[in-house]
């Protein structure tokens, strides 16, 4: 077995059936163990490693209390966490190599301006105004998908994982991202990366755009297809897209390519 693997979390039915088709869509495209951390007694044969576990049965203000410590279950050297509405669509097993230069990686969230007016108690989140961060953090420093997390088993990043846990049932504040992006604004002795939008793409349209654009503005790896839970996403994702079209750029010859800026330039002379 391998020191790395993808790790879920799955505590009914649901959610287990989502992970399932991640793990299924996952092994498609390489040779990495998927372990998951559930209730069910029988999760399928898809996992290398079943971790089970009893729910901690949160209430809503910290109804991600479940997946922040499964965190601290895993198995693995190099762990990659993943939501289970997310569909793979490329070979990730390049992405542990960055964890051989950074503690932790993560992506950037979705609705980061929406999040941003929640978190600092502008606009209501989970029904009410709540101010859930330190007003010093910029706005530029701007919220992680908490989807999507990397990490090695150091045992400095094993304590900020606790920590992590720690402040979110502390808080009760029900999004865990802004607990993580106070952590890590505060604590300067996590050296993490975060990853370009193709790792953490959250629509078929964007796809779509990419596909329409051959793909020159990235190489679709990871949908993570929240708001499009109630679709088919493998019969959507198959519908329009072949890998193997990712690595078909149409051919761009020097002197077309020269002639156009020569174009560019000379109209710039007269606007």
């Amino acid at each position: 077995m391998n020191d790395y693997g993808v790790l879920y979390v799955a505590t009914d039915s649901y959610y287990l059936n989502q992970a399932v088709l991640s793990a299924s869509s996952l092994k498609r495209y390489c040779d990495v163990n998927v372990g998951v951390v559930t209730d069910m007694d029988d999760p399928g044969e898809i996992w290398d490693v079943v971790l089970k576990y009893k729910p901690l049965n949160p209430d809503n203000d910290i109804y991600m209390a479940d997946k922040l410590r499964a965190l601290t279950l895993s198995p693995f050297k190099k762990t990659l966490y993943l939501d289970a509405d997310t569909y793979i669509m490329s070979d990730i097993t390049p992405m542990f190599d960055l964890l051989n230069r950074f503690d932790m990686v993560f992506a950037h969230g979705h609705n980061r301006n929406e999040r941003f007016l929640m978190q600092t108690g502008q606009i209501m989140a989970n029904g009410k105004y709540t101010k859930a961060v330190d007003d010093s953090i910029p706005y530029s420093f701007a919220p992680i998908q908490g989807g999507l997390i990397m990490f090695g088993d150091s045992q400095h990043v094993k304590d900020f994982i606790c920590k992590i846990e720690k402040e979110y049932h502390k808080k009760r504040y029900f999004d865990d991202q802004a607990v993580i992006r106070e952590l890590l604004w505060q604590h300067n002795d996590i050296l993490f990366y975060i990853l370009p939008p193709e790792y953490n793409f959250n629509s078929i349209d964007q796809l779509k755009r990419w596909r329409k654009a051959n793909y020159k503005e990235a190489r679709p790896v990871i949908l993570h297809y929240t708001r499009e839970k109630g679709k088919d996403i493998e019969q959507c994702v198959n519908r329009i897209y072949n890998i193997d079209d990712v690595d078909k750029l149409p051919a761009r010859t020097e002197s077309r390519y020269g002639l156009v800026n020569i174009v560019k330039q000379f109209i710039r002379r007269f606007i």
